[in-house]
């Protein structure tokens, strides 16, 4: 490829988790701005179809199936990116589990499963695919987090934790990598309306829709902010939280039963 062909190549932009919801509404964002994306998640058929759908609007796009729950598939995706795909210089590490279990009834394999989801995965292939960045001295990382990760939010103690890491892991990589002008930030969604939250009902908590999660993700990419939480009510809850965490550790205590629909069952 001549250099000219390289200047005039689209940005690849990774995604995982991109076979619905969250992640697919990021594929579709990126794509309709001119991204080769490169899609993976657990399930062929929905990969296909976003990958259709992204053809059919004129964009680029390629899939891989990958199964995150264990480190070996996670090592394996990242060999396989790098000799298929090369240098990525955009990555959204969107995908994630919940079981969507109170901490008494939580059991330990459900329990490790979220954590090698939600926070192993992205942990080893940001480790795989840093080298190549650091080595350019360039590239925008992406993770797609929870507001769970910083508030309290009975019902899904485990899944809350797991999250909690990720966001921690990514601020302190941040200011490692600067120095090789490399951004990892982390978008933290609060309830949103896809698959894993379909069960979910609340006339309180205000739910988010997929696409403001895709803008979300272009802002940290632009502004490179270490934190971007979307939604005016989860900033302003957050912000309470900050200055006044026992009192919302009561009220949410009381109301969790109203609040959280996972708190019911």
């Amino acid at each position: 490829m001549t250099e000219s062909q390289k200047k005039d190549s689209p940005k690849k932009i990774l995604i995982t988790g991109a076979s619905r919801g969250i992640g697919e509404a990021i594929a579709l964002h990126f794509s309709s701005q001119g991204y080769h994306t490169i899609l993976t998640a657990r399930t062929e058929f929905d990969l296909a179809r976003v990958k259709k759908d992204i053809l059919s609007r004129g964009g680029q796009a390629d899939y891989i199936v990958c199964d995150l729950s264990t480190e070996e598939s996670a090592r394996t995706l990242a060999e396989k990116i790098k000799k298929d795909f090369g240098f990525i210089e955009y990555i959204v590490l969107n995908a994630g589990i919940s079981t969507n279990s109170d901490f008494l009834s939580q059991t330990p394999a459900n329990f490790q499963k979220e954590l090698n989801v939600n926070y192993i995965a992205p942990l080893l292939l940001l480790k795989e695919l840093l080298d190549e960045m650091v080595k350019k001295k360039k590239g925008k990382i992406v993770t797609i987090s929870s507001i769970a990760g910083i508030l309290p939010f009975p019902g899904n103690a485990s899944y809350a934790a797991s999250k909690a890491a990720l966001i921690s892991l990514c601020m302190t990589a941040n200011l490692e990598l600067k120095k090789y002008n490399i951004y990892i930030g982390s978008v933290l969604p609060g309830l949103t309306r896809t698959a894993m939250t379909k069960e979910y009902e609340s006339f309180i908590l205000p739910f988010s829709n997929p696409d403001e999660i895709a803008f979300s993700v272009e802002e940290a990419f632009n502004t490179e902010k270490p934190i971007i939480i979307p939604g005016i009510f989860n900033n302003v809850v957050s912000s309470i939280y900050r200055y006044f965490p026992e009192p919302l550790n009561l009220l949410v205590g009381a109301l969790s039963n109203v609040l959280i629909p996972a708190n019911k069952k």
